[in-house]
C-alpha cells in the first residue's frame, strides 16, 4: 500500500517457513469384524477402542488380529470394516400396549453384526404417567436405561427418537405408531444380525469408487493420511493387485502383502512369481511380501490361532519408527524382533533364505532363531530390478521426503515464478534434507532450483521445477568380517591380496 501521510507503519514478513515433520506410521486395514460402521475409515488409537468399536477378533477373520497386533506398537489405525450382502442389523418390532396388535416401535442394533442378537430390550412403565422406560440389556447385563419416553410426539423433548438416537451406544429406535400411547411392556430379543462373512468376495474388500467402499475409502491422499496399508489374510490375486494399484496410485504408502497359509519355500516363491498360477508375478517397489504365517495366543478365545504376517510386520514398522527412523530397516534381531508369536509355520534355513531373497525373488523371510527368537529377516520390496528402491528402508525414506516436501511446498503455489521463489524453495528443502542426512538417512544430496531448471518455456507454462538429487544410506544386510594371521614379529600391514 502507498504511504501518504507521516507516521509509523508496522509490517510483518514471515521467512520462518520450514518443512514440517509428518507422521510416519499411519496404518490402513480393510477387513471383516463383528460390529462397527461399514465402509467407513474409522480412526482407532488403542486396543480397547478397537474392541469397543469393532468387537473381539474371531478366527474366520484375520483383520481383527492384525489390527490388535499393530495397535500394540502403533497408535493410528484407520480400519475399514467390510461385509458381504448378508450383513445385517439385528432388530425387533414391538406392538402397542393398548391394543397389542399395532406396530408401535422398531428397535435396531446400532451397527450390523451378530452381536446385536445378544441385545434384549425391556419396556416398562415410565416414572411419569403416560410415558415408558426402555432398558438395553446385553448378555444379562444392564447397559443403558432411558426413562419417561413418549412416542408419536416428535416435538416433545422426551420423544423416543430424540432421546435415544445418537445417544445410545447400542441401538436406534423408530416410532411406528400413528396414535399416542406406549409400546407393550415386556422383554424383547433383537434378532437377524449377521456379520457379513458368508459369501464375502474380493469385490467387497477392493470396494467401489462411488459410493466409496472397501479399500477405495482410503484411496485419496488429500483426505486420508496413510503410510501403510493391508488387507490381512486375503491373498487372492485380485486383492493383491488391488493393493499394488492402490499404493502405486497414492505413491505415499507401503502395501503389506500376505501370502496364502500353508505354502512351503518353493510354494511361496512360485506364488509371488505367478509360476503355476493364473496370475502374473507381483511387482512393485511400493509393496512388500513377508512369509510365513505365525501362531499367536488369542486371549479372547483362549486358544492358539494362526495369523498372517502383515499385522506383526506393521507392528514392527511402528516399533522401528519409535526407536529409530523410517529409513532404518524394520528387520533383524533389534528392530525386527517379534515378541508375540509362539511359533511359525516353517523357519527357513540360510540356503532357503538365499533363494527367497535373490535371483529375482523378493520374499522377506521370518525366521525362528534358536537363541534370538522369531525375527523379520528381510526388507525387500517387490521390485525385481536391482536399484535402491528394492529395499523398504530406502522406499520409506523417499515416501517421507516426498510427502513432507510436497506438503510444505503447497504454500509456494501462486507465488511469483522468479529467482526469489527459487531461493525460497531451496531454503525450504535444504534444512529438511540436512536433518535426514544428520539422522543417517542420506549420504549426500543436492537441491537445484534456478534458471537451468526453469527455462523460459517452463515459466511460460506457469511451472516451477526444482530438482532434488539423493544418495540414500543403504542398510548393512551382510556383515563380512575378515581375519588375517601373521607370524611372530610381523608388522600389522594389510597385504594387498587380503
Amino acid at each position: 500500500m502507498p504511504y501518504v501521510s507521516p507516521g509509523v507503519y508496522v509490517r510483518e514478513f514471515d521467512f520462518s517457513q520450514y518443512v514440517a515433520a509428518l507422521s510416519t506410521t499411519v496404518c490402513g486395514m480393510v477387513g471383516t469384524a463383528q460390529k462397527g460402521p461399514l465402509n467407513v475409515a474409522t480412526l482407532i488409537s488403542n486396543e480397547a477402542q478397537f474392541i469397543d468399536t469393532f468387537g473381539e477378533p474371531f478366527t474366520s477373520s484375520m483383520a481383527g488380529y492384525a489390527a490388535l497386533q499393530y495397535l500394540r506398537r502403533g497408535t493410528r489405525l484407520l480400519f475399514v470394516r467390510v461385509g458381504s450382502a448378508s450383513v445385517d442389523k439385528a432388530s425387533v418390532t414391538i406392538k402397542d400396549e393398548a391394543a397389542g396388535t399395532n406396530d408401535a416401535l422398531k428397535v435396531e442394533a446400532l451397527t450390523e453384526g451378530e452381536w446385536g442378537n445378544d441385545v434384549d430390550i425391556v419396556i416398562a412403565a415410565g416414572t411419569v404417567a403416560g410415558t415408558f422406560k426402555l432398558n438395553v440389556v446385553i448378555n444379562n447385563f444392564a447397559e443403558e436405561s432411558f426413562d419417561n419416553l413418549v412416542i408419536d410426539s416428535p416435538s416433545d423433548a422426551q420423544f423416543c427418537e430424540t432421546v435415544i438416537n445418537g445417544t445410545s451406544r447400542h441401538i436406534t429406535v423408530e416410532d411406528l405408531t400413528g396414535t399416542f400411547g406406549v409400546p407393550k411392556y415386556g422383554t424383547y430379543d433383537l434378532a437377524g444380525g449377521d456379520n457379513g462373512i458368508t459369501g464375502i468376495a474380493d469385490a467387497d474388500y477392493i470396494g467401489t469408487a462411488s459410493p466409496a467402499t472397501g479399500l477405495q475409502t482410503l484411496v485419496d491422499p488429500e483426505t486420508v493420511d496413510l503410510n501403510m496399508v493391508a488387507i490381512p489374510g486375503i491373498s487372492s490375486a485380485a486383492v493383491v493387485n488391488a493393493i499394488i494399484t492402490f499404493c502405486e496410485t497414492r505413491n505415499d504408502c507401503l502395501g503389506l502383502i500376505d501370502p496364502p497359509m500353508g505354502l512351503d519355500v518353493q510354494g511361496v516363491i512360485d506364488w509371488h512369481n505367478g509360476e503355476g498360477y493364473v496370475h502374473a508375478a507381483f511387482v512393485s517397489n511400493k509393496c512388500a511380501l513377508f512369509w510365513p504365517w505365525l501362531q499367536i495366543y488369542d486371549q479372547y478365545s483362549r486358544q492358539n490361532v494362526w495369523v498372517p504376517p502383515s499385522g506383526q510386520v506393521a507392528q514392527a514398522i511402528a516399533y522401528n519408527d519409535s526407536v529409530a527412523e523410517p529409513w532404518f530397516a524394520p528387520a533383524g534381531i533389534v528392530r525386527g524382533h517379534l515378541f508375540e508369536p509362539l511359533s511359525i509355520e516353517y523357519s527357513p534355513t540360510q540356503g532357503e533364505r538365499d533363494t527367497l531373497y535373490s535371483g529375482g525373488n523378493a520374499v522377506n523371510p521370518i525366521v525362528n532363531f534358536t537363541r534370538d527368537g522369531i525375527n523379520i529377516y528381510g526388507q525387500r520390496t517387490l521390485q525385481r530390478t536391482a536399484s535402491s528402491l528394492d529395499r523398504i528402508n530406502v522406499r520409506r525414506m523417499l515416501f517421507f521426503a516426498e510427502k513432507s516436501i510436497a506438503t510444505s511446498a503447497r504454500f509456494l503455489v501462486f507465488d511469483q515464478n522468479d529467482a526469489t521463489l527459487w531461493r525460497r524453495f531451496i531454503d525450504l528443502v535444504e534444512p529438511f534434507l540436512e536433518s535426514i542426512q544428520a539422522r543417517r538417512g542420506l549420504e549426500e544430496f543436492q537441491v537445484i532450483c534456478d534458471e537451468s531448471t526453469n527455462p523460459d518455456w517452463r515459466r511460460n507454462n506457469n511451472e516451477m521445477n526444482g530438482k532434488i538429487y539423493l544418495i540414500p544410506t543403504k542398510s548393512a544386510e551382510k556383515i563380512i568380517i575378515d581375519f588375517a594371521l601373521f607370524p611372530s614379529g610381523a608388522n600389522f600391514v594389510e597385504p594387498t591380496s587380503f
